[in-house]
């Protein structure tokens, strides 16, 4: 067996999780198909309902959210059923937050909205469309639901 290096990378748009095995050495076919075959099979979130039983929501305050909690926030309230850009985002924020935040931040952050799985991404680079998967929003950022009503409009 020749040596080299095995990455098996495992991503669960559903909730958001992402999984990476890497084994330097190589491993034969044979034993990487059922390895792949276990770790799916392992891997299987439970149902919705059961997760949000397990939730507990932490009581948080506008002014002690991240850039990125707050991103998300102005995402749910004015987003839920449509697409947007990292423009749009960026004016709600400016008028949301009354502060400044540049456009590289909103993209950095929608970027990682998308990674877990809280975002879908589309359109090419120059004309980037997201669309916020409202199921897994739910589940990821239910602390954050409860301040939608005190955003200034």
């Amino acid at each position: 067996m020749a040596r080299g290096r095995v990455k098996i990378e495992f991503f669960n748009h559903e909730v958001g999780t992402k999984v990476t095995l890497i084994i330097d050495g190589g491993l034969p076919q044979n034993v990487i198909t059922p390895l792949e075959s276990f770790l799916l099979s392992t891997l299987k979130q439970p149902e919705v309902e059961n997760l949000d039983e397990k939730i507990v929501t932490p009581t948080l305050e506008l002014d002690a959210l991240t850039k990125k909690q707050k991103i998300a926030l102005i995402i749910i309230k004015y987003f839920r059923n449509g697409s947007f850009n990292s423009k749009d985002v960026q004016e709600l924020y400016k008028s949301t937050f009354e502060e400044e935040v540049s456009l590289s931040t909103i993209s950095t952050n929608l970027s990682r909205l998308v990674e877990e799985g809280i975002l879908l991404r589309s359109g090419p680079r120059l004309d980037r469309r997201y669309r916020l998967y409202v199921n897994i929003a739910k589940k990821k950022l239910i602390q954050l639901y409860p301040l939608i009503e005190r955003l200034n409009t």
